[in-house]
């Protein structure tokens, strides 16, 4: 709990925006980023973790014009977060969550 509070805290301003895009006010935002219960946020994780890379699949597929492969998304968001910090602080994040989810898989 500890750790998954740190983290809304710590990524506060950057997660308040991707979900205030779908959660309609402050506080449902605050729900997810200062959770009681670490299922609240297990429950959303996934599909913001799949926009993501979704956005990133998209960008991609734009820039090159052609299919493809899940390695190359890796490679593409490991490079853009190497040239923008917003894109390293976002893949910083989903990481990060990745590290949660198991350690939640876990209990």
């Amino acid at each position: 709990m500890k750790f998954l509070n740190a983290s809304g805290e710590y990524f506060e301003e950057l997660l308040t925006h991707f979900f205030s895009v779908f959660r309609d006010s402050i506080d449902r935002v605050k729900w997810i980023l200062h959770p009681s219960d670490p299922g609240q946020r297990e429950e959303e994780y996934p599909w913001y973790a799949l926009a993501m890379y979704h956005c990133a699949h998209k960008a991609l597929v734009a820039h090159l014009n052609r299919p493809v492969s899940a390695v190359e998304v890796n490679t593409y968001m490991l490079e853009r977060a190497k040239e923008y910090p917003i894109c390293a602080l976002v893949l910083l994040e989903l990481r990060i969550g990745e590290i949660l989810r198991t350690d939640w898989q876990a209990w």
